[in-house]
């Protein structure tokens, strides 16, 4: 495994860590009748990094691609929206993680072939480059399996020494767990590195269970969750620093979380304001316009603005005011 050469070696404020891969989408037919497809950028950690750089910082990806060409298109795509890629790793044993997806109507259809992106490995570069950063972000798609869980790890735990803000968003999906408690135990373990846990409610459904919102975020925190965002959706969120009171956020406007790339827009936002220095629930309230406007403007693929233009179109404040 070896990190892909790139001029762009430049000090990063954002590190993003987590899957890539190229997304055959295809809509108005099932997977099974579709009979074309468009090729497009893949993988939440992915376009969290693409939304971060659009947002107005710095962000390098640590991710793993097959030494291919559509490992090529993903280092491309991601320097097309000024991503750096000097710590991408490409695998000639491994290709490319491909997944087709299908819309029609309502209903989404996904097949995933995860070839590439779990193999990655940490490496000295990578240490020493999320060393340089002011904030971590780690995506849970990759903690299901070794080599990448231990590189996620590794790299959290790091950045936790280093006392440099990490943010993880702890993705579960039972289908690529051995069992579920084989998932706790690794998330407890991951959570320890962690200073903002950042789930959906759905996510901590899968999780979980059902059980009141209130019940999920204490559940969190008896994972050793340092602040918990607990993402609503349309009904806002939950803030939780661990203590016994838990903030009611709402959104500025509509939000259609379902919708592709609106959880994207809102951990990208959380990321750049607390990068800036801003407390927990003002970067969840900038999180939650960000996402706003993502669901107003939404489209085929993710496309923010600066995070001034949210602030100034969504809030009618200035970011720096907020």
């Amino acid at each position: 495994m070896t990190p892909i050469p790139s001029e762009d070696s430049r000090n990063c404020e954002v590190a993003v860590i987590g899957e890539v891969f190229v997304e055959l989408q295809s809509t108005g037919a099932s997977l099974t009748n579709a009979d074309s497809f468009t090729k497009q950028l893949g993988g939440s950690a992915a376009l969290v990094a693409s939304a971060v750089s659009a947002l107005g910082s710095n962000v390098c990806m640590t991710a793993a691609v097959g030494a291919d060409a559509l490992g090529t298109f993903i280092q491309n795509a991601l320097q097309q929206h000024e991503v750096d890629v000097s710590c991408l790793q490409y695998s000639r044993d491994h290709p490319t993680s491909v997944v087709f997806k299908a819309r029609s109507g309502k209903l989404t259809q996904a097949l995933p072939y995860r070839y590439a992106d779990w193999h990655l490995h940490s490496t000295r570069e990578n240490i020493n480059r999320i060393q340089n950063c002011a904030i971590i972000y780690g995506s849970g798609y990759i903690l299901w399996k070794n080599p990448a869980r231990h590189s996620l790890l590794e790299l959290l735990r790091v950045a936790s020494k280093a006392e440099i803000t990490t943010i993880f968003y702890p993705y579960f999906e039972s289908t690529l767990w051995r069992s579920r408690s084989d998932a706790y135990a690794v998330l407890k373990k991951t959570l320890k590195f962690v200073d903002i846990v950042t789930p959906t409610v759905e996510v901590a459904e899968h999780f979980f269970g059902k059980q009141s919102h209130e019940e999920t975020v204490k559940r969190y925190h008896d994972m050793l969750a340092k602040n918990v965002v607990l993402n609503l959706g349309n009904d806002g969120c939950l803030v939780s620093k661990g203590n016994s009171r838990i903030n009611h956020l709402s959104p500025p406007g509509p939000v259609n979380i379902d919708s592709p790339g609106i959880n994207e827009a809102f951990q990208a936002a959380l990321l750049v304001a607390t990068q800036h220095g801003k407390e927990l629930e003002t970067a969840t309230r900038f999180a939650l316009a960000a996402a706003t406007y993502a669901s107003q403007k939404n489209g085929p693929e993710l496309d923010l603005p600066s995070a001034e233009t949210i602030c100034q179109e969504i809030l009618q404040t200035s970011f720096e005011a907020l």
